[in-house]
């Protein structure tokens, strides 16, 4: 029994389709064979012509009619073309084809003709449709729509046997279809950009898809289905209108990277923590107030973002993600503190937490042994551990905008500190030990409550910027002369008599 009749009791609409996609190729394929016999290499004369004139290739002497029989990849992107000549579609040895970044509001009816075709990219034009001869190119791997004007899926692109990639990002796209699901090779799926509120139950027959991106649309739920992508590593659905944290997405046990920020999610499910190999989880942006103690479970994550939320606390299994090298929590307005296993993330490199309301930090801050950039601008603190002066590593320190009253003789031990900003805080004075920071370039105390500066400060012999505006201060240590590398010293809302 033929392929063909075992599919006739399940779907008939699939088979006649397939039969008259296979009458559809063998017509082209005469035809063309026909155009080119009839019209003989009048049409190559033409398309040197052609070429020369839109400098599509850089050698021009070598173009002749032997050449261009032979030519694989062709590139017309940027040259303002309105259309396509039809003796584009003789070039039936051709591999690739570049169109993008024109002005074409269609493609001709014989692009079919270019059964060779593995990538056609169109990037940035007009297309409204796509012509039917579209579902000829059974060789094509990729193809990249971005950026046109299309208000559907011309059906024709889902008999394409071989894509493994498609881009329809930024379109007019309301709907994709259910036939979609027969592009059984695809590996990644673009969709962002477009006017999508659903996507189809059929998804979930891409069994090979790897990425599905579907950025910038109106999506308020996904269909249950997509929990049959065993292969899916990476989904990217950030700026929709998702409301809860779809329980679909954590059964997908490949996943390494999440984007859902720029939505409307309250809650997260415990069944988060069922994705073990996730490495990037983005969920910034939406109306979220706690994390469940399953995050902890999370064993290869790195970077975590969970800015703009409405988290108060984070659960103490945080300590649990031993690989986790980015910390984002800013614009968290109710947050408050760490807990106290932050000290275990070992591999911690970066902290943003600012326009808060952080009073405090554990003293297990100082176990975080390759932190290097610490953000707590914007929040409520009024002291720091001692135990901050073992940071060893850090790089960049802004505490600008605290209540902080002084700073700990530790800051000293911070050797490696570049940047240093302690703007609008109530510092009265500064430790000794600040003139330790040999690798200071950058130090920021504007609108504090100094009388006095340290003469170490003059140790200071790699900085180039000592802001000290709006304090009480009324004169400055000599030693600042010895800070032979200063360009910017700021003394402005002061009290200074002699300044030399």
């Amino acid at each position: 029994m033929s392929d063909d009749n075992k599919l006739i009791p399940q779907d008939n609409t699939n088979l006649a389709l397939r039969k008259s996609q296979s009458l559809l190729d063998i017509t082209d394929k005469i035809l063309a064979n026909k155009t080119l016999a009839v019209n003989g290499d009048d049409w190559i004369d033409e398309f040197i012509v052609w070429a020369k004139k839109y400098g599509i290739f850089k050698k021009k002497h070598e173009l002749h009619k032997r050449s261009v029989l032979e030519i694989t990849s062709l590139d017309l992107s940027h040259n303002k073309l309105t259309e396509v000549p039809d003796f584009i579609c003789n070039l039936i040895n051709l591999t690739s084809l570049n169109l993008s970044y024109n002005q074409l509001s269609e493609l001709p009816k014989a692009i079919g003709n270019l059964f060779k075709l593995n990538s056609l990219c169109i990037q940035n034009n007009k297309l409204i449709d796509l012509p039917n001869s579209i579902g000829n190119l059974s060789n094509l791997i990729t193809l990249d729509l971005w950026g046109n004007e299309l208000t559907e899926v011309n059906e024709f692109i889902c008999m394409l046997p071989n894509l493994s990639e498609l881009q329809l990002g930024c379109n007019q796209l309301t709907k994709i279809p259910e036939a979609i699901s027969q592009l059984s090779n695809l590996t990644i799926l673009r969709l962002s950009e477009n006017k999508l509120t659903k996507l189809p139950e059929s998804i979930g027959d891409f069994s090979k898809l790897t990425w599905l991106i579907a950025k910038n649309n109106q999506l308020t739920e996904l269909p249950a289905a997509i929990c049959k992508l065993s292969n899916l590593t990476g989904i990217y659905l950030s700026n929709n209108q998702l409301t809860e944290f779809p329980e679909s997405i954590s059964k997908l046990s490949k996943l390494t990277d999440i984007y859902l920020c720029d939505n409307q999610i309250v809650n997260i499910s415990r069944s988060i923590g069922n994705l073990s190999n996730l490495i990037n989880l983005d969920l910034s942006s939406n109306n979220i107030t706690d994390l469940p103690e399953s995050i902890g479970n999370l064993s290869n994550l790195i970077k975590l973002n969970l800015s703009s939320n409405k988290i108060i606390r984070l659960p103490e299994s945080l300590g649990k993600l031993i690989k986790l090298e980015g910390l984002y929590l800013y614009h968290n307005t109710e947050f408050t503190e760490f807990p106290d296993s932050i000290g275990r993330l070992s591999n911690l490199r970066t902290i943003y937490l600012t326009s808060s309301k952080l009073n405090k930090l554990p003293d297990s801050i100082g176990m975080l042994k390759k932190l290097r950039n610490l953000s707590l601008y914007d929040n409520q603190l009024k002291k720091l551990p001692e135990s901050v002066g073992k940071l060893a590593k850090l790089t960049s320190l802004n505490l600008k905008n605290n209540q902080l009253i002084n700073i700990p003789e530790s800051i000293g031990m911070l050797t490696n500190l570049g940047d240093l900003c302690l703007d609008n805080n109530q510092l009265s004075g500064l430790p000794n030990s600040i003139g330790n920071l040999s690798k200071l370039t950058y130090l920021s105390l504007k609108i504090n409550q100094l009388s006095e500066i340290p003469s170490s400060i003059g140790n200071l012999s790699k900085l180039t910027d000592l802001l000290l505006s709006s304090n009480q201060l009324n004169q400055i240590p000599m030693s600042i002369g010895n800070l032979t590398k200063l360009t910017n010293l700021s003394l402005s809302y002061n009290q200074l008599r002699n300044v030399h």
